[in-house]
């Protein structure tokens, strides 16, 4: 448990240290998640370490929102003044952030689409001319896979091009 909350508070220290060292307009906490983050799929820190650290924090997320909901009670004069452009500022920016999360997740699973569809093509491709070397006729396996495009090109089309050249 103490080894969890070590790492926690180490990587948002590590975070802050870097937002101040390089002045960056990005909150500490943010950088140090992130580095968390990274530390965590290249297998530096351990899932296990620090999962029942950040459950038992999830867990007691809305304790958390306390403090800055008091604070908007200090501001409690400026918010009914400023309520209007307060409002269009939060609808606007909502809008605009679901818009551009959908936009790019639609190119997402457009590209998504379309490596499947090389890859369903690139298959195709390496059985016909597995069939074609298969009845000796080289030429027209090397002819099939040079339309391959060099960056598709895997290690077993490289090899039937060998071996068909040969």
């Amino acid at each position: 448990m103490v080894k969890g909350f070590s790492i926690i508070f180490a990587c948002l220290l590590i975070g802050e240290t870097i937002r101040t060292l390089l002045h960056l307009p990005i909150p500490g906490s943010v950088i140090g998640m992130l580095l968390l983050t990274i530390a965590l799929m290249r297998g530096i820190v351990r899932l296990d370490d620090v999962k029942p650290i950040a459950d038992g924090l999830l867990k007691h997320l809305a304790l958390l929102f306390v403090p800055p909901g008091v604070g908007l009670l200090i501001y409690g004069d400026l918010l009914k003044h400023e309520w209007l452009p307060i409002s269009v500022a939060l609808s606007v920016s909502t809008v605009l952030v679901l818009g551009i999360v959908g936009i790019v997740q639609q190119r997402l699973e457009e590209l998504v689409a379309a490596r499947e569809r090389h890859q369903t093509a690139l298959h195709s491709t390496i059985v016909e001319a597995r069939r074609l070397v298969g009845e000796n006729a080289f030429g027209q396996a090397v002819s099939l896979l040079e339309r391959v495009p060099p960056p598709l090109r895997n290690r077993e089309v490289n090899e039937l091009l060998q071996h068909s050249r040969q």
